[in-house]
């Protein structure tokens, strides 16, 4: 079963992922076959894709998918990601390593976080039943607790706005980081190969002779 890069997770079709894609198991075994393996990014670029952190996770292990986590208003990157690793040893790996170095992602080192995943933090778990029943009703301006309801229906929608503001601001500063390390790179690329053009020249040598003889 062909799984797409960012929607992989379907827990309600019952499918294993532990690489015997034609058995069939109840959702929530598969579910706890699936968090052993799974992995959870947090401070990621909110440019980040869904290749850029496969590409990156693979120098721990065989990647089978990666979940970014959007905004359920605004549909943005928020910046955490779940990954599933080939084994439960490569998701403990990536763990071990994220807490002691920087995590290159599109040639760009990120102090990204990393935390083993657990049924609680997945995105889609299995549906549970509840005791309770929820109901929704509309409510008018004869409501008495209207005005109330109103301020904090304004006061939502304010957040939101300077969520995604926010989240807008860290996506044009990562691009300009972006854009100036790569400057950077190509100067000092530059700057090596001009070293390296004159390493046959007159002038060179003579430098080289005299730091030679200063050593000395």
């Amino acid at each position: 079963m062909k799984r797409d890069l960012d929607t992989w997770w379907d827990w309600r079709a019952a499918t294993t992922t532990t690489g015997d894609e034609d058995s069939s198991i109840s959702p929530e075994a598969a579910l706890e076959l699936l968090v052993q393996k799974c992995v959870v990014l947090d401070n990621l670029s909110p440019v980040s894709y869904v290749h850029t952190i496969r590409t990156a996770l693979e120098q721990f292990g065989k990647v089978r998918g990666v979940k970014l986590v959007r905004d359920c208003q605004t549909c943005l990157f928020t910046g955490v990601a779940f990954a599933e690793m080939e084994s439960k040893e490569q998701r403990d790996q990536v763990v071990k390593e994220l807490k002691d170095y920087l995590l290159m992602i599109g040639q760009m080192p990120r102090p990204a976080r990393a935390i083993p995943a657990c049924p609680e933090l997945m995105i889609d778990h299995p549906l549970r039943s509840f005791s309770r029943k929820v109901s929704a009703r509309l409510v008018t301006p004869k409501n008495p607790r209207y005005a109330q309801l109103r301020e904090t229906a304004i006061q939502e929608n304010i957040h939101y706005a300077h969520q995604s503001a926010l989240i807008q601001h860290r996506k044009e500063e990562e691009l300009k980081l972006e854009k100036t390390q790569q400057r950077i790179c190509q100067e000092n690329i530059d700057k090596l190969k001009f070293l390296e053009g004159q390493k046959s020249s007159d002038a060179f040598k003579l430098v080289k002779q005299i730091h030679g003889g200063l050593r000395q």
